[in-house]
């Protein structure tokens, strides 16, 4: 079975391995995006960043609708520090999730573009930039907040409302 092979080196930090592995899922699975999924997810957790690109855009040809596949990319796009760039994704990942009715994973999208939106007013060079940006963060933290209410998550709740201080805090609105 290939994915205990896989689980097998990963634990024995056998990297090559692991990636010969991923690559002979997909010769013999070529159309089961699944298996690109996790290829590029490995390669991000090994910080093969545009590798891990490359094969999650291999992945939305077979199947655009993939949102965890635009999240992924605006999670490598976040860590590679250009956060316009996972802004978009993330963008493209929400709309997916609102047509899916998905309210959790709505809900932790717009935690992860609020986040953004608080970064870039963090980065700001102008005072309306930078106020308009976190403007926007509370505005998606509030959305988030609100789809989260009543919901089970109380560590994500939690968080939220922490990132909403820290916005308020950002802001000298206190």
């Amino acid at each position: 079975d290939m994915d205990n092979a896989i689980e097998y080196y990963k634990d024995r930090k056998k990297k090559d391995k692991v990636i010969a592995i991923y690559k002979d899922k997909i010769y013999f699975t070529p159309h089961i995006t699944s298996n690109y999924n996790d290829y590029a997810a490995y390669l991000k957790d090994i910080e093969k960043y545009s590798e891990a690109n490359e094969i999650l855009k291999t992945s939305l040809q077979i199947n655009p609708y993939q949102s965890n596949v635009y999240e992924q990319l605006g999670d490598i796009a976040k860590l590679e520090g250009d956060i316009s760039k996972a802004l978009d994704y993330y963008q493209k990942a929400l709309l997916i999730q609102q047509e899916l009715g998905d309210r959790i994973e709505t809900a932790k999208l717009l935690d992860n573009i609020a986040i953004i939106y608080h970064q870039q007013g963090q980065t700001a060079n102008d005072n309306a930039m930078r106020i308009s940006k976190f403007h926007s963060a509370l505005e998606n933290y509030s959305k988030a907040l609100g789809i989260f209410s009543g919901n089970e998550d109380n560590e994500l709740t939690a968080l939220i409302y922490n990132n909403i201080g820290n916005t308020y805090w950002e802001l000298n609105d206190f």
